[in-house]
């Protein structure tokens, strides 16, 4: 694939704050520091594994889900000790009118 000249890849600007040793550059300025940066490297990480160029050192999706997971577990913990441990995590609710109907 051949990118026109003055074009850089997401791939090749996440690179740049990898090696910088600096993720947090590469983070929504809409989430104002509130990514742990624990879970930030592992989903990074994560990602740059999806995009190998050989498809035999990717890995499958089940891992992937996986590696999400473990993300979200570390921001649900960051997110409880930042509200004093007091963040719960319950199912949500559905009215039997809200449900979908067969056709």
């Amino acid at each position: 694939m051949r990118v026109p000249e003055g074009i850089i890849l997401i791939i090749q600007w996440v690179t740049l704050f990898i090696e910088a040793g600096d993720i947090q550059s590469s983070i929504d300025p809409r989430l104002d520091g509130k990514l742990e940066s624990n879970s930030a490297w592992k989903l990074v990480e994560t990602a740059m594994e999806c995009v190998r160029a050989a498809a035999i050192q990717r890995p499958d999706i089940s891992q992937v889900l996986l590696e999400l997971k473990e993300c979200w577990a570390m921001e649900t913990t960051a997110f409880g000790r930042r509200l004093g441990d007091s963040f719960e995590m319950t199912p949500a609710v559905l009215d039997s009118d809200s449900s979908p109907s067969a056709r």
